[in-house]
């Protein structure tokens, strides 16, 4: 039985999980810039663990004895921004009974972490700025200055630069805030650490639950890690979870143990490429869904893609040769009938034209009738009378 490692031990050693070139180069930023007591901006995808750097940060800065204090600004309305940022003084508005720290004195002398700080309104994006100017702020209702003085870290997702040129972020907030810029890399420009990922997270599930620790087949985990992860390492990090506490098989999880359990959680969807495979005499049709597209599964996709096209050719020519049939099955028109004669024309589009015509007369112009013998809609009919001048 393996006995799980308490995370918390682990954390202390191996921090940002991965050996990537990518995720080496964000460590030794972190490590660099720690100690220095500068505001730093974190960039990155949702999900790529812009909190865990934030928290290093501030455990490796000169403030880790005191509070590290996490905003979400885009959970916070805009009416009550200031008074949950600045505090508010006892009465300061209906209901306040009390006076009220707010969240920038709860960081002083610490961190305060501004996650998604882009979503900040415009009007509190002022504010904000004149605090890290004077390290003095107001609360709510109050005349008294505070003196704050506390590390600022802010992250977010989206690109802020594009944010100031449309308005909607104040340019000296952000040239304030960006003292220095961290970019982490989504997971699929570091895959080979998810099965690193994979492994610690199933650690860190094996000791908050008390159950021995999930082993994975070398398998399974390359399969995993063809797979794009679009919500980057907090996907992958439910996806473990979600499938441990499922599956209390104590063997090596295999690939073919865990492929159902993440196939379900595609969201299925007609209009996703396919693959087009044979099973005896049924084809199947196989959604391609985060596959990746790599230099050993790539001769394969040609070689689906080809089958497919032949089938579909087969499928042309069939539907031609019945065409051909059906057209010589139309009663010939006599010479010197009142009935109109329409040469023979061999194109595609003459023997449509020609299908047309056949059509409409054997059904006395009923337009309804003949878009039904024909199998297609009136619509195209219409469409099709007006291209052929009929």
């Amino acid at each position: 039985m393996n006995e799980p490692i308490d995370p918390q031990s682990q954390f202390e050693t191996v921090e940002l999980i991965g050996t990537s070139p990518a995720i080496q180069n964000v460590k030794k930023l972190i490590e660099h810039v720690a100690p220095i007591d500068v505001p730093i901006l974190i960039q990155g995808e949702s999900g790529t663990g812009k909190e865990v750097v934030a928290r290093l940060l501030h455990k490796y800065s000169n403030r880790n004895k005191k509070p590290f204090v996490p905003v979400n600004c885009a959970a916070i309305p805009e009416g009550l921004f200031e008074s949950e940022m600045f505090g508010s003084e006892k009465g300061a508005y209906t209901g306040s009974e009390k006076t009220r720290i707010g969240l920038i004195e709860q960081a002083n002398q610490g961190t305060l972490l501004l996650d998604e700080i882009g979503e900040m309104p415009l009007q509190m994006q002022v504010k904000l700025l004149r605090v890290l100017e004077t390290k003095l702020l107001t609360r709510v209702g109050g005349n008294e200055l505070k003196k704050v003085d506390f590390r600022l870290v802010s992250s977010t997702n989206r690109d802020l630069q594009i944010a100031v040129s449309e308005g909607r972020f104040r340019s000296d907030l952000f040239y304030r805030i960006r003292a220095v810029q961290i970019d982490l890399p989504p997971l699929r420009k570091r895959a080979e650490d998810i099965p690193l990922l994979i492994e610690y997270f199933s650690n860190q599930f094996a000791f908050r639950n008390h159950i021995s620790v999930p082993q994975w087949t070398r398998e399974a985990l390359n399969w995993l890690s063809e797979m794009r992860w679009e919500g980057n390492v907090r996907e992958l990090r439910w996806f473990v979870e979600g499938f441990l506490s499922l599956d209390r098989d104590p063997s090596p999880i295999t690939r073919e143990r865990v492929q159902p359990y993440y196939m379900q959680l595609i969201p299925a969807s007609k209009n996703l490429p396919v693959l087009v495979q044979r099973q005896n005499s049924e084809i199947v049709y196989q959604p391609l869904v985060n596959e990746r597209f790599s230099s050993e599964n790539i001769p394969h996709l040609i070689k689906q893609l080809t089958r497919e096209i032949n089938e579909l050719k087969g499928m042309i020519a069939s539907v031609l040769v019945r065409f051909d049939q059906w057209l010589s099955e139309v009663k010939p028109i006599e010479v010197g009938t009142t009935e109109p004669h329409y040469p023979v024309d061999q194109t595609i589009k003459g023997q449509e034209k020609q299908a047309i015509q056949a059509a409409l007369q054997n059904t006395n112009g009923n337009r309804r009738e003949a878009a039904k013998r024909l199998g297609i809609s009136e619509r195209t009919l219409y469409r099709k009378l007006k291209e052929y001048g009929l």
